[in-house]
């Protein structure tokens, strides 16, 4: 019958629709804005389509497309340099005073990761938004464990030295444990 799909469709069909939402939280992380999250995640399906089916016969295709995607959201933001960084951040709906606080520790983080390189700013990502772990990333982006330690290091005090000597700014970047 016609529109009818074969059974190969419909598992990649499944296998879309069960790793999209992980794919685009990630990618809205890493790209800051839905349109952008949207385009990476749709590029990532792209780019991973000529290996997909055997990444999920392999039980790998998540952290495949995960890979993929860190590194499409990389190339993107090398071809937009041009363009500053600006992130969305959700309004939970706390009451007013709480909003005036939240709104400004996330401008103040807003501006901060906007001042930190794109690859500082996906380790960062990738670390504490994501909670990957050092192994992720590092297979993630193709470098050794230690260069991902050293590099998430120096990110965290680049970021730090940019919030500030403001004592909140623990609150927003956490400690190096």
């Amino acid at each position: 019958m016609a529109g009818e799909k074969t059974p190969a469709e419909r598992d990649l069909t499944d296998l879309v629709a069960g790793l999209s939402p992980d794919l685009f939280r990630l990618a809205f992380r890493l790209a800051g804005s839905r349109q952008d999250a949207e385009d990476l995640v749709q590029e990532a399906f792209l780019r991973a389509l000529p290996r997909l089916e055997a990444a999920a016969a392999a039980n790998t295709a998540r952290p495949y497309l995960r890979r993929i995607l860190v590194r499409a959201a990389i190339d993107r933001s090398r071809r937009k340099r041009a363009t500053p960084f600006t992130w969305e951040v959700a309004d939970p709906r706390p009451g007013p005073e709480e909003q005036l606080v939240t709104a400004e520790r996330a401008r103040r983080l807003r501006e901060a990761l906007a001042g930190l390189s794109d690859h500082e700013r996906t380790l960062l990502v990738l670390l504490h938004a994501e909670g990957w772990s050092v192994q992720e990333v590092a297979s993630a982006l193709s470098v050794p464990q230690s260069i991902v330690k050293n590099r998430a290091f120096r990110a965290r005090e680049r970021l730090r030295r940019l919030l500030g000597p403001d004592e909140t700014r623990e609150e927003l970047i956490g400690d190096d444990d």
